[in-house]
């Protein structure tokens, strides 16, 4: 099935997808990370190719370039990009990307790379895992907004229990509840590793190198509503300033961590002198889309699933919003409001 054609002219939508591991065993690898962050290295390439039927691919600033109407493009185009900066890209995507001639956009968490300690996300999700239903929510050497959000993480599905989490808490509240949860299991903050490996510097310029080029995720993965507005621009600016150190290339590119923004770090963004900032509001790019909130479809192995395997028309319905013009998905805004809080405490009740 080709993907569905659009009734406005050629050239005129930008599909962005974002991925984040590529491995060769999907099914080993969703056991031990969060599912919809994976993606199996077959499924990868059939994918590309389902895309590549409709969408020329390109790399972000061209995209940026038609977007804004000072270019113009004969097809429609698709610009991949990858979050996080794990092994996983250099291992299991390049190669892939490579061999296809397909340029690629990596936005990573300056903090993680060559680093000992797992993503917040990582980490959170490999201890819920361990202590969902099977640990009582007392006995915990916790109080106040970490007792209360740490109650409730152990009620829910650990999946879901993360996004609450993240979403809710302030990073003092996640860490402090991964802190009790280790002393708890007797276990080191490095578990989540075994399957989340950062980069390296070293391999972070060689993928650079490679031609594929690299954009800023914060220091350490930290979610913009979640921050103070100095502290936010604090994220933007070390993160920026070390990437462009270690590269010796301008960074201008940004991707929301878990896709959420604020007005006030879209403000930041422009006001730093970045060029462009994904989210992950799963829409299509038109001409004259904001740089600074362009619309990313996350993609993982269940995006082109079908009943049993690998469908091309499921495929080319996530791709090409034909699921959202039916209703089946519904759009999902990434903005949240500027925080206004006390630090430490709970982004809600």
């Amino acid at each position: 099935m080709r993907l569905r054609r659009s009734s406005a002219r050629a050239g005129s939508r930008v599909l962005i997808v974002g991925y984040h591991h590529v491995v060769p065993d999907f099914e080993r690898a969703s056991q031990n990370v969060i599912p919809a962050l994976v993606t199996g290295v077959a499924t990868f390439e059939q994918q590309l190719s389902t895309i590549g039927r409709s969408y020329r691919f390109a790399s972000l600033s061209e995209a940026l370039d038609v977007l804004s109407e000072r270019r113009t493009s004969d097809r429609d185009l698709c610009v991949v990009t990858f979050d996080d900066g794990y092994r996983s890209f250099l291992e299991h995507a390049l190669p892939v990307l490579e061999r296809l001639g397909i340029p690629a956009t990596l936005y990573v968490p300056s903090g993680f790379i060559g680093n000992s300690v797992p993503l917040l996300h990582d980490r959170l999700y490999a201890l819920l895992r361990m202590t969902h239903a099977t640990l009582p929510a007392s006995g915990f050497d916790v109080s106040g907004p970490v007792q209360v959000a740490l109650g409730r993480a152990l009620l829910d599905d650990p999946i879901a229990a993360v996004d609450r989490l993240l979403e809710r808490s302030s990073p003092s509240v996640c860490v402090a509840i991964a802190e009790a949860l280790e002393r708890r299991l007797g276990v080191d903050p490095d578990l989540a590793l075994d399957d989340s490996r950062p980069l390296s510097w070293d391999e972070l310029r060689a993928v650079h190198a490679a031609g594929v080029e690299i954009g800023s995720h914060t220091v350490d993965h930290s979610c913009m509503h979640s921050e103070l507005r100095s502290d936010a621009v604090r994220q933007l600016e070390r993160s920026r300033s070390r990437l462009e150190s270690e590269l010796g290339t301008p960074v201008v590119h940004f991707s929301y961590p878990n896709g959420w923004y604020t007005p006030s770090a879209v403000e930041e963004l422009q006001a730093a002198g970045y060029r462009s900032a994904v989210t992950t509001e799963s829409r299509l790019n038109r001409l004259g889309e904001n740089p600074f909130l362009l619309k990313r479809k996350a993609v993982w192995e269940f995006t082109s699933r079908g009943l049993r395997s690998f469908s091309p028309a499921v495929a080319s319905c996530n791709f090409d919003d034909v699921f959202a013009a039916l209703g089946v998905s519904p759009y999902v805004s990434g903005e949240k409001p500027d925080p206004v809080r006390p630090e430490g405490a709970a982004l809600q009740s």
